[in-house]
């Protein structure tokens, strides 16, 4: 025999304050606990050979993900450098990078300046040792004005929160940068690119956007490993923007590669 039911007796009522739990509203991945624990721990260790690949359909939080992650690092700035590109003697066409700690790459190009009319070298040895092989050489050797001025192309001095850079238009020199051809001298025209004003932080970059430029994905891999090696062996040559006569010392410092 069939009974019909009464609304009341099929009706679905709970109170919100009931469940156990409260919805998550932090935009992060849902049911991907496993792939959340190895992306927080690939974004914490700054060392070489830790970048990551996120895949998953568009609007699966995978952007969200990242920065919330971000956000517990961001803080962490013992991974920054300043860096400055001086002229080499012995190279003209490899310009020196010379690596300081935040805020010490500005003082180091003013008091550069100054140098070549107070000629303290031994002053200058003292408070930057970092530069002490190219204020050697700068000693014996320098005879212009170009020779006392240097391009500060990494400055930190203001910076508040690790790099956290997303390139939405990967390119050869959006991401290595460039060299300006009507520079004084070699040092004096490096602009570096993303990759570069990244170090010591994150790079997101859209996998499908960077193969589709011939060469750019090869090119990126080489920049990796130039840094790696930087790390351990001074004078390591890199590359502006997609090749050239300049080639200038590659910046020794991680960058932290994410793609989606």
């Amino acid at each position: 025999m069939i009974n019909e039911l009464k609304y009341s007796q099929i009706a679905f009522n709970y109170s919100v304050e009931a469940l156990p739990t409260a919805i998550a509203d932090d935009n992060t991945i849902v049911g991907q606990d496993r792939a959340l624990s190895a992306l927080s721990l690939g974004m914490s260790l700054m060392r070489p050979g830790y970048n990551l690949f996120l895949s998953g359909d568009f609007g699966t939080g995978k952007l969200s993900s990242i920065r919330n992650e971000y956000e517990k690092l961001k803080t962490d700035l013992s991974y920054l450098k300043d860096c400055v590109y001086v002229r080499n003697f012995e190279n003209e066409d490899s310009p020196l990078c010379l690596c300081f700690e935040i805020g010490k790459g500005e003082k180091f190009v003013n008091y550069l300046l100054e140098l070549e009319t107070t000629k303290a070298f031994e002053e200058a040895k003292q408070l930057f040792p970092e530069a002490y092989h190219f204020l050697t050489l700068l000693e014996r050797r320098g005879s212009n004005k170009t020779d006392y001025q240097a391009n500060l192309a990494l400055d930190h001095t203001t910076t508040k929160n690790r790099p956290f850079l997303i390139e939405t238009h990967p390119s050869f020199e959006n991401l290595f940068g460039y060299y300006d051809e009507k520079a004084e001298a070699p040092h004096l025209g490096i602009h570096l690119g993303s990759f570069e004003q990244a170090s010591g932080g994150f790079l997101i970059i859209t996998a499908q956007e960077l193969l589709s430029i011939k060469m750019l994905w090869e090119t990126l891999k080489r920049h990796i490993d130039t840094s790696y090696m930087a790390l351990k062996t001074p004078f390591v040559k890199g590359d502006i923007g997609k090749g050239g006569r300049i080639r200038p010392q590659a910046v020794p410092l991680i960058t932290k590669v994410i793609f989606l």
